[in-house]
């Protein structure tokens, strides 16, 4: 081959190389924006799924009977394995609600039990029959480094005085955040009813996953409990 066509054919491998170089320095600058973008969109596609579920009762009456609170299985999030999980089936599994941040005006699905799947698309139900608006409804959920809040993101930015409100099938109870505080894994007696009546507790990770962070709330208004869970 001549050397001006091996030149040639040089440069253009060179150039080749540059441009795959070029379309990969972007895809990396530009992957956590599309995931970002990605779970947002997920996330409003998981709570209309949620919103459309019938006989929670009677769904929460089967699940209660399995072992879904001891969170043994739970792995840390990803925005991946956010994306990748199938929402839909998951729902239709464990959906039985959501909780709506009143004041930031953002909503998080709810899930029964704190299973790995379960906690993929919502936050976790941490006692068997619990009611609206009666004990101590607590609820744990993944925080997903993301700019969009998704499942618990939020939670640290909550504030004392602001408003969540609690829909579980046709149980509705609204309350006002009372306490806010960084707890230790172990303290679980946060989610005992012993802690009093009424009570909404919400359980998070810290940044660093070593704590967690734990907002309370006070019944403030409920509709009729006319669909809760047999004991």
């Amino acid at each position: 081959m001549p050397t001006r066509q091996k030149k040639s054919v040089r440069n253009r491998l060179l150039n080749i190389l540059i441009l795959l170089l070029f379309l990969s320095g972007i895809y990396l600058v530009a992957r956590p924006y599309v995931f970002d973008y990605l779970n947002s969109r997920k996330a409003d596609s998981t709570l209309e799924l949620v919103e459309n579920q019938e006989d929670i009762a009677e769904k929460r009456r089967r699940l209660a009977q399995e072992d879904l609170y001891g969170g043994a299985d739970v792995t840390n999030i990803t925005k991946e394995a956010y994306q990748n999980a199938d929402a839909e089936k998951i729902i239709f599994t464990y959906g039985i609600g959501k909780i709506v941040f009143l004041e930031q005006d953002i909503a998080v699905p709810v899930v029964e039990g704190v299973t790995n799947d379960a906690l993929l698309v919502g936050a976790g139900t941490l006692k068997a029959n619990q009611e609206v608006g009666r004990g101590n409804f607590s609820l744990a959920a993944h925080r997903l480094a993301t700019r969009h809040s998704i499942l618990f993101s939020n939670l640290k930015n909550t504030e004392i005085g602001e408003h969540v409100r609690l829909t579980i099938g046709a149980d509705v109870a609204t309350y006002e955040i009372t306490e806010k505080k960084v707890i230790d894994p172990t303290q679980v007696e946060y989610i005992s009813d012993e802690q009093g009546d009424g009570l909404i507790t919400l359980i998070c990770c810290t940044d660093d996953s070593v704590d967690r962070w734990m907002v309370r709330g006070k019944l403030v208004d409920e509709t009729p409990t006319t669909a809760a869970v047999d004991k």
